[in-house]
């Protein structure tokens, strides 16, 4: 379970070679620390790097270090996953946009990932109307699950304008990128808003159904951007993930000036690696 998160903590977000200026050498340490197993002495080096990063209001490098906190945390202490959603929450309440919405988008999908490395707990679940238990997730049934996913997403995309402000490149310390991703994902908010599609395109089947759930009905939907812009995105199953997808692809239609190819909510082209945080139980 730990091997998974921690391998994939850093496949997700970490660059560990060509960091700048005076953070590539702090870098440099956390890694040799590292080959040579010594997770506490990487730790403290981390620490160091996350109090520099908040003194000087560099994000990626707040981002980066809270991601490696997380992996040694797991190293070093027993049953710590719940630490680790603790600190990313506590983060996001102090961060401002775009770190807070960069750190919102992570949660999102540390939670999903839980869920598909676990899904056949959450299958032999009953939906509950409330949380049996507000701090463990691993407890929790599937709606509830989902609608806390669903949850941070939707914050993620908040102060849009912002966002789009934004270019990606400002956080390449702490991304792993494909050639011409920057083309079609080029600001933070596209970045996000993808990461966002990735969850609500999936359509989870086992989730409990309304009676008046959401189909894709009208045409509009898979019209090219006027046509797509003038669909109604109003529906009484307003929970849906594919509506949600179409509203998401939606805003990011109109957040660019550049027509992006889509096949209904499904983004073709590009490719920003934007992979998981793998648990396991």
């Amino acid at each position: 379970m730990k091997k998974a998160l921690i391998v994939t903590i850093i496949t997700l977000f970490s660059s560990l070679i060509h960091a700048q200026n005076k953070y590539s050498g702090l870098w440099h340490k956390v890694n040799q620390f590292d080959q040579k197993g010594l997770p506490k002495s990487a730790l403290k080096e981390v620490e160091n790097i996350y109090n520099l990063a908040k003194a000087e209001k560099n994000a990626p490098q707040i981002i980066k270090s809270i991601l490696f906190k997380s992996k040694y945390t797991l190293i070093l202490e027993e049953d710590a996953q719940l630490k680790v959603i603790a600190s990313i929450k506590n983060e996001i309440t102090d961060a401002k946009t775009p770190e807070k919405n960069i750190l919102e988008s992570v949660l999102a999908t540390v939670y999903w990932q839980y869920f598909k490395q676990n899904r056949w707990k959450f299958y032999n679940r009953t939906t509950t109307k409330t949380k049996q238990d507000s701090i463990d997730f691993r407890t929790w049934d599937l709606q509830t699950l989902f609608s806390e996913i669903s949850k941070y997403h939707k914050s993620a995309l908040q102060n849009g304008l912002v966002l789009q402000q934004k270019k990606l490149k400002s956080f390449d310390a702490i991304l792993y990128t494909q050639e011409n991703s920057k083309k079609y994902r080029p600001t933070v908010y596209d970045f996000i808003a993808h990461n966002a599609l990735e969850f609500y395109k999936t359509g989870e089947s086992n989730l409990p159904q309304p009676k008046n759930k959401f189909e894709i009905l009208d045409s509009n939907f898979l019209g090219d951007t006027d046509v797509f812009l003038s669909a109604n995105f109003e529906a009484d199953d307003m929970d849906s993930q594919k509506l949600q997808a179409l509203k998401v692809g939606a805003r990011r239609r109109l957040a660019r000036e550049v027509e992006i190819p889509y096949n209904g909510v499904c983004e073709r082209g590009g490719g920003f690696v934007f992979g998981g945080l793998g648990w396991r139980a």
